[in-house]
């Protein structure tokens, strides 16, 4: 089992990253069911600290080990937008009067995928991640933290200074 899954595996399911990017699924799930039930809180920020280190892990250990596979192309961008949009939801549901910039942020995310589509299309093949991509993917992950960790654990909290 071990020999398969560490082994070059273009087409195979069951690799290091691809169990990684499941992980951050997971977690993502699971802080979407905390924050939907008002229950887990104190979990919360771990759950987006896992799933952001999903994000961070599952290439590193891809190049390392060379498991890029068609699968993990497609998981890794799913999981990416499925965290984004927990975390907006969050935000919403925390703070109603946000709502618009929720519906700007989700129609620049529809014109970023359907310029990245239509580029696909037109080469007949997936554009190589640039930085710009992972700049905006960084950006995200340290929105989320910062909008959780000041949501359920408040920085004044955690840094001593008490509230105003």
């Amino acid at each position: 089992m071990i020999r398969k899954i560490i082994g070059h595996t273009r087409n195979e399911v069951y690799t290091i990253p691809n169990l990684i990017t499941l992980f951050g699924i997971i977690s993502i799930l699971l802080y979407a069911y905390c924050f939907l039930r008002g229950a887990g809180e104190t979990y919360i920020p771990l759950l987006v600290f896992a799933a952001g280190c999903s994000d961070l892990l599952d290439g590193f250990f891809a190049r390392m080990l060379d498991q890029h596979s068609r699968l993990g192309k497609m998981l890794d961008p799913i999981r990416d937008r499925l965290l984004g949009a927990a975390v907006l939801a969050n935000i919403v549901i925390t703070n109603p009067a946000v709502w618009k910039i929720a519906i700007l942020t989700c129609l620049l995310e529809m014109v970023i995928a359907a310029i990245h589509a239509h580029r696909t299309r037109a080469t007949g093949m997936l554009p190589l991640v640039h930085s710009s991509g992972k700049i905006r993917q960084a950006a995200h992950l340290v929105a989320a933290g910062v909008f959780v960790f000041q949501t359920y654990m408040p920085l004044w909290i955690a840094i001593g200074i008490p509230p105003v």
